[in-house]
């Protein structure tokens, strides 16, 4: 059995999107609440691997319920677990992580730290949502504070706003390419690899060895088919990236192969 774990109903939209069509595999998959998932009897932790997702929107009070959670089904028979709640890195370090090793030229900071920009363009990030499309980019500091008031005025001002160096990326052409990562294999569909492949975007070197590094075992990639190297848009355990792009195919097989260990 497959167990996925995400906050509210993102478990069950992946579980959804993986058994599309298929009775045979929707009765081997449970999707379960963060919230609800905590307060299961010992007896409900069924054998199979469970997968923890969506790590990013955990705070630390319910990383630490999850974290007992954890502990509680490494103690069950038959139980595999995948990812970790607070080993695995969120979005904001594992962003920091990929720059920092060459993968993602633009640096990446909270717009709390009010550290001016290097590199332009530059585009605001929430860490806590996915980014499934290119967002605006803003081309100098005017733009920049323009699009900061903005936030003030619909009340999404707040920490965790990230901002993002983008250096090239107004020239990317086309629409991200997901990824999926199972296990250290990356799954892309024929058409994603064939839109990476004539735009000469080599994936960055050295990638998955990195996503190993940040423990994260079950996630995914997506991005943008820029000229030399592909340019990572988002990264993670965000379920809502997994569901991204045609169907799962080959990535679906290895997630349920996850329960033997």
């Amino acid at each position: 059995m497959l167990h996925l774990l995400a906050r509210e109903t993102r478990a069950a939209r992946l579980a959804d999107r993986l058994a599309a069509g298929r009775d045979d595999v929707h009765q081997r998959i449970t999707a379960h609440d963060y919230g609800r998932a905590i307060e299961l009897p010992d007896a409900a932790l069924a054998p199979g691997a469970w997968v923890f997702l969506d790590l990013d929107r955990l705070d630390d009070d319910s990383a630490f319920a999850v974290m007992q959670l954890r502990a509680r089904l490494a103690r069950r028979p038959g139980v595999a677990c995948w990812n970790h709640p607070t080993r695995t890195l969120h979005r904001f370090e594992l962003l920091r992580l990929l720059h920092e090793a060459g993968a993602v030229r633009g640096d990446v900071y909270r717009l709390e730290d009010r550290r001016p920009p290097r590199r332009w363009p530059v585009f605001l990030h929430d860490e806590f949502q996915s980014l499934t499309a290119l967002p605006e980019l803003l081309d100098g500091p005017q733009a920049l504070v323009r699009a900061v008031q903005r936030l003030g005025r619909e009340g999404r001002y707040r920490p965790g706003i990230l901002i993002r160096e983008a250096p090239g990326l107004e020239h990317a052409p086309g629409e991200p390419v997901c990824v999926r990562v199972v296990r250290g294999r990356p799954f892309v569909d024929p058409a994603g690899r064939a839109r990476l492949t004539r735009a000469g975007a080599a994936v960055p070197a050295g990638l998955l060895r990195l996503l190993t590094d940040a423990r994260i075992a079950v996630g995914s990639l997506l991005l943008l088919p820029t000229p030399g190297v592909a340019t990572i848009l988002d990264a993670g355990t965000d379920p809502l990236l997994f569901v991204l792009g045609p169907e799962p195919g080959p990535a679906l097989d290895a997630l349920l192969a996850l329960d033997a260990g």
